[in-house]
């Protein structure tokens, strides 16, 4: 038990690692320094950039699940690790395969354009003219077309897409909108900032808004086009993240500019002339609710959920004597974000290469992988050591996904067959390819008692300068360990604006300083290999503010949204209890604005078990409130 003593003088040894490490220059001399970079083997600096290189080919697919690409990834992951002679994880085999509810699929989805006595005039094509949105509501609809500019209601800027038209002017009938929102003459964004580039667009363009809107009308469906200027953008097709199945209270579809120009045409007007006004009125704020005179759409949405199979990847380098029964993980996921499902403006797949997110860490895994395994079968210089521990090097899948491969790990650490094993720390790389001159940077340095004088040793002995963070709050594999009372290591060259972007390309990654973070992480696990005593754990005495003891328990399922969104409710949790219901969103919590699931999170981990909140909430458009009673984890 942790006494007022040991947490200050756990403390005083975090406090200790950032001083120290923060001020090796990254060339740092001293009697464990590793040789400089110039005497590195060139090798290992080849070695890693091949990998790297690998890992983003074309024929991986960016690694997005679901993609040939993944398994592709995941068989170059366990053919290195065979031929690196390591021991396979789980009863022979180098993979473990677990599925997940990953998105829906449209079981049927069709849409015709009808004259005014119901006969068909044109029957579009579903994934060609049309497909729709995951979030759709499934069922038939029918009715008169009607424009509804860009189907936006934004008191703050006081643009109203329904001006002058009365609460339910959509009654029986289809709203048509255009994606995204008022633009200048250059196609960007008039209202959102100019600083960012990730900020495209505001809230206001989206999709989920529009579709409240357009069914808070009235609307029997709402089919959503791109405006002639964004013509180019892709369509977006059906498969969406379960937490958005069946949402909304209407059909959403995604149609073609093509197939909105036919029905302009079947209303008498000009396409080319008329979506350009339509445009400009939009764009202006003067547009309102315009009927297409002789358009008659009628259509159905029927949709279903799927799974799939997941892998994560892994192998053992065995421990010897004593410690043999303790386990230590090194991980890093290997899944990215795949490719667009449509063309590009290029006219070719837009494909997300995820270089340093996270290629990168997969390939530091794979060569510490090598280089213990050399040690242990006698291939290496130095020799194991007599008492060790059991080193686990894994590549995991899905943390894109929210963390989905670490989390069956973390639960089925039996599958690893080590007869009563436990785990007794993690490490995790995870964005190491773009180590820059100010250093490296450590978090979950306060998840446990000895984490201080194991970093800053390493980074003496790799000559790195690195920056070490008591939280381990940065989203990534080692929160799957970290709630389960496993002491972390987060180990990250620092974020970049090329992450989840098509920019992220192996040509960015640097090669050198990847290996000398690959030797500060090797440095630290020869530490945990030998020392008779572990690491103990300490998370939830160093971060009283964050964690306040014991963990609060929730028991929701929650997807990012405007606030955050209830995917799924556990059974017998205290969010079950207070009446909380998959497709609520979370918007406050005790009167304070929820605006992200980091957000929830952050206030929930500082709340103690049996703390009453009270929780507001937005369901099918309305604002409630639900007053819970945290439990405990």
């Amino acid at each position: 038990m942790w006494t007022g003593g040991d947490k200050l003088r756990a403390w005083r040894q975090v406090v200790a690692c950032i001083l120290i490490a923060s001020a090796l220059p990254a060339g740092a001399a001293g009697p464990d320094t590793a040789p400089s970079v110039a005497t590195r083997p060139a090798q290992a600096v080849r070695t890693y950039r091949q990998w790297v290189a690998d890992l983003t080919d074309d024929s991986m697919e960016g690694r997005g699940l679901g993609t040939k690409g993944l398994a592709r990834a995941r068989d170059y992951i366990a053919q290195h690790f065979q031929a690196m002679g390591l021991k396979p994880a789980f009863a022979g085999a180098f993979t473990q395969p677990f599925e997940i509810p990953y998105g829906v699929a449209a079981e049927h989805q069709s849409l015709a354009i009808l004259d005014r006595e119901g006969r068909q005039i044109i029957q579009a094509k579903a994934e060609q003219d049309f497909n729709a949105f995951g979030f759709s509501a499934s069922g038939p609809f029918g009715g008169p077309a009607v424009f509804v500019g860009y189907g936006i209601v934004d008191s703050q800027r006081k643009y109203d897409s329904y001006r002058g038209a009365g609460g339910d002017c959509l009654r029986g009938k289809v709203a048509i909108a255009f994606r995204y929102e008022p633009q200048d003459q250059q196609g960007r964004s008039r209202w959102a900032s100019r600083s960012s580039p990730a900020s495209s667009w505001t809230r206001s363009a989206s999709l989920l808004k529009k579709a409240r809107e357009a069914a808070g009308h009235g609307a029997a469906a709402l089919l959503v086009v791109n405006p002639p200027s964004q013509n180019a953008d892709p369509s977006l097709r059906t498969t969406r993240g379960t937490g958005f199945w069946g949402r909304e209270k209407i059909p959403v579809m995604h149609i073609r500019l093509r197939l909105f120009k036919r029905m302009l045409a079947r209303a008498g007007r000009d396409p080319e002339l008329a979506v350009r006004k339509l445009q400009a009125l939009a764009d202006s704020g003067k547009a309102s609710p315009e009927p297409l005179p002789g358009v008659f759409l009628k259509g159905r949405v029927e949709l279903k959920p799927f799974r799939v199979q997941m892998h994560n990847v892994a192998a053992v380098v065995p421990g010897a004597g004593k410690l043999a029964g303790e386990v230590v993980v090194v991980g890093a996921h290997y899944d990215h974000r795949g490719y667009s499902e449509d063309r590009g403006r290029s006219g070719k797949r837009v494909t997300y290469p995820g270089a340093d997110d996270n290629a990168s860490g997969v390939a530091g895994v794979l060569m510490l992988a090598k280089r213990f395994s050399d040690r242990t079968a006698g291939r290496a210089d130095k020799a194991p050591p007599g008492d060790r521990r059991t080193l686990v090097f894994v590549a995991f899948t899905g943390e894109e996904a929210g963390f989905v491969g670490s989390g069956y790990f973390a639960r089925h650490v039996e599958q690893l067959g080590l007869n009563g094993a436990r785990l007794v720390a993690m490490v995790n790389l995870d964005m190491i390819g773009r180590l820059k001159p100010d250093g490296l940077r450590v978090q979950g340095v306060g998840s446990a008692d000895r984490w201080g004088e194991i970093v800053a040793r390493a980074a003496k002995r790799a000559g790195l300068a690195v920056t070490a963070r008591a939280s381990a709050l940065s989203g990534s594999d080692h929160i799957s360990f970290y709630t389960r009372r496993v002491p972390v290591l987060h180990v990250n060259t620092s974020h970049n604006r090329d992450i989840h972007s098509p920019r992220d390309t192996p040509d960015k990654i640097n090669a050198v300083g990847a290996v000398r973070v690959v030797e500060f992480v090797e440095a630290a696990l020869e530490q945990l290999w030998t020392d008779p005593e572990p690491p103990a754990y300490v998370g939830a005495a160093l971060m009283p503010r964050l964690f306040g003891g014991p963990r609060a328990y929730l028991g929701i399922q929650a997807d990012q949204s405007d606030g955050c969104l209830v995917r799924r409710v556990l059974d017998g949790a205290p969010a079950a209890e207070a009446g909380l219901k998959g497709g609520d969103v979370i918007v406050a919590w005790n009167g304070q604005p929820v605006q992200s699931v980091s957000g929830l999170l952050a206030r929930l981990w500082a709340a103690k078990p049996g703390q009453e909140v009270k929780l507001k909430l937005r369901r099918d458009g309305k604002l409630m409130e639900a007053t819970v009673k945290l439990g405990r984890r």
